[in-house]
């Protein structure tokens, strides 16, 4: 996949893939090599499941990447978008000004087994004030997510901030995608 696309079609790019759970691992650094690629994704599904910093681990991976200058950074987030570690929340605007002032564009990628199936149409400011519900300027969502049956409701202010890192950083959203 990123030999045939990516990296075909932008004959600079490198990627770096990250895996996370209760700890975040590079499984590979920025690299061409196709091969290098798939065995670093075969990596992250060897990750094991836990409680998820997602915003303490955004904001790492942000990090991490402008440290080296020069580059045009773009960081795509697979996720169920459910940040399961108390506190994670209060990460979430240090991650969107990291972000911001690295010029890093998050793009989340919602995975299906999530509880939120829209992005709210939310107006944003170019630094957004996040409440500590994870809502973008103080609001709520204009569109109310029901969780499915069998989903826990309190996931919802922590994958609707999920999705509204896409607005806030100059990224795009990605929903719909199954956990395998």
């Amino acid at each position: 996949v990123f030999h045939e696309n990516l990296l075909d079609e932008y004959e600079n790019a490198s990627i770096a893939i990250y895996g996370f759970s209760n700890n975040l691992f590079q499984t590979t650094p920025p690299t061409r090599d196709p091969q290098a690629l798939k065995r670093a994704m075969d990596l992250v599904l060897a990750v094991p499941t836990g409680n998820t910093p997602l915003f303490e681990h955004i904001l790492e991976t942000v990090r991490q990447s402008t440290a080296r200058p020069g580059v045009l950074r773009m960081l795509f987030v697979l996720s169920d978008g459910e940040s399961t570690k108390p506190g994670d929340l209060a990460k979430i605007e240090p991650a969107i000004r990291a972000a911001q002032e690295g010029g890093v564009a998050i793009s989340p990628v919602l995975l299906t087994r999530s509880v939120v199936t829209e992005i709210p149409d939310a107006e944003v400011s170019p630094r957004p004030k996040m409440d500590d519900m994870g809502m973008i300027n103080g609001g709520p969502p204009p569109t109310v997510p029901v969780p499915p049956p069998g989903v826990n409701p309190e996931m919802v202010p922590s994958i609707v901030a999920f999705l509204n890192l896409a607005p806030a950083t100059g990224g795009q959203t990605f929903q719909g995608f199954g956990l395998t």
